[in-house]
């Protein structure tokens, strides 16, 4: 019902005029089809029965924007349809179907973004579904979190205070809610611009149903800006849980003290665009799942955002000996202002001292090779034709383990447009 309501109310904005004294609106939006063949570690492998997994998948949102008086505006973001091409087997609410993400096969129409701006106590109150991105998606890249922002410009220094409200559980079970509190800051200095932000999260980790963070505080610095011609960005997550990460089952995440950072460079050759990393994981921490890696089978899919070549993720989540490293590069060549030719390469070392993230055994690391070969092509200022083909290479073959790289490959291709 939920569903049918949201539909109904996207539907009635779009083709309703507008009465005196109503909300301007500006509209926006994004689309995306995209056909993807993705080999599976068993179909690579050979087993018996296994099949990569090849399909396409759509995305459609509509972005209204409603200006009301006094400069307060509803922005919103409206998923009216994220999922695989299913044919017949595509339902409607409320009846049996299969194989979408929903994981019934109806429609999946969702708020991505709904939330109030307006002018507060001399700076900016935004209330409602609202995107994270921080520290260049290393710690977060499109994650929607009902939450409520504060900002306010002091000097040269813009700060924030957030609330999100990260897991409800039943409304009469309080000990299953997930909080969590922050304050940030981002400024400049030197021609760098920097940013800093503190959060807690709180909950009960124990109770039946309870939320997996408890006691955890963060702390994510990044910069960015050019010294000469080099470009520089780094950005790091330190977490400092309230127990130990021994475990690799049982607790709350992250419950250690543990470090994700990144370093990038890039330059600008002409033509020829060129950039390189260095990701360090120290324990298992925090890489969101967007965070480019330069390989679009590393992480590169973020929280709004489907990824079907995506096989392996950086980062972990929190237990002690987790230790993972990336050094990438990639140079993109512009043939002329449509068409561009992008390639990457790069080094993925993880030294798993417990059976984890990566399904690696006790004591045994894996290093993998990678590659991406890829291009655009921009029709025009809103519509682009892409593709990309990249492989996972491990350096040894393992008798047992879902991680075994072993020439592990896959392709996209499709078409997108912003409007």
């Amino acid at each position: 019902m939920k569903k049918q309501i949201i539909g109904m109310a996207a539907a009635a904005a779009m083709v309703l005029p507008l009465s005196a004294g109503a909300a301007d609106v500006t509209w926006g939006g994004e689309y995306s089809a995209t056909g993807f063949y993705t080999e599976t570690k068993a179909s690579a492998a050979g087993t018996a029965g296994a099949e990569p997994n090849a399909g396409f998948y759509q995305t459609i949102k509509v972005k209204p924007t409603f200006q009301l008086d006094d400069n307060i505006t509803l922005i919103t973001s409206i998923n009216l349809y994220q999922n695989y091409w299913l044919g017949d087997r595509r339902t409607g609410p409320g009846q049996t179907g299969a194989g979408s993400t929903t994981g019934d096969g109806s429609d999946n129409i969702s708020l991505e973004v709904g939330y109030l701006q307006m002018p507060f106590a001399g700076g900016t109150l935004r209330v409602g579904r609202q995107l994270a991105n921080w520290g260049f998606g290393l710690t977060t890249t499109n994650d929607g979190r009902d939450r409520v922002t504060y900002l306010k410009r002091i000097g040269n220094i813009t700060g924030l205070a957030v609330y999100d409200k990260r897991q409800e559980g039943a409304i009469d079970k309080n000990d299953q809610d997930g909080d969590m509190i922050a304050l940030a800051a981002i400024g400049m200095a030197g021609g760098f611009q920097w940013g800093a932000l503190v959060d807690y999260w709180d909950g009960d980790s124990f109770a039946a149903g309870g939320y997996t963070l408890q006691s955890l505080w963060g702390l994510h610095p990044y910069i960015s800006g050019k010294a000469g011609p080099v470009g520089i960005k780094a950005a790091a997550n330190f977490l400092f849980g309230d127990g130990d990460g021994n475990s690799p089952t049982g607790g709350n995440l992250w419950n250690n003290d543990s470090i994700a950072l990144f370093v990038r460079a890039d330059m600008d050759f002409g033509p020829v665009f060129v950039e390189g990393q260095i990701l360090y994981v120290q324990d298992g921490g925090l890489v969101d799942t967007g965070f480019d890696t330069f390989s679009n089978l590393i992480n590169n899919a973020s929280r709004n955002d489907f990824n079907p070549m995506r096989v392996m993720n950086m980062g972990g989540l929190g237990h002690d000996g987790d230790d993972q490293m990336l050094f990438a590069i990639r140079a993109t060549y512009a043939v002329n202002d449509q068409f561009k030719l992008i390639g990457a390469v790069g080094q993925v070392d993880n030294e798993d001292q417990y059976v984890g993230y990566f399904g690696t055994p006790k004591g045994m690391g894996t290093n993998e090779t990678f590659f991406d070969l890829g291009f655009t092509y921009a029709v025009n200022r809103q519509v682009s034709f892409f593709g990309n083909y990249g492989q996972i290479m491990g350096d040894q073959k393992k008798a047992a383990g879902p991680y075994d790289f072993q020439g592990i490959s896959a392709m996209a291709a499709g078409i997108r447009a912003k409007f």
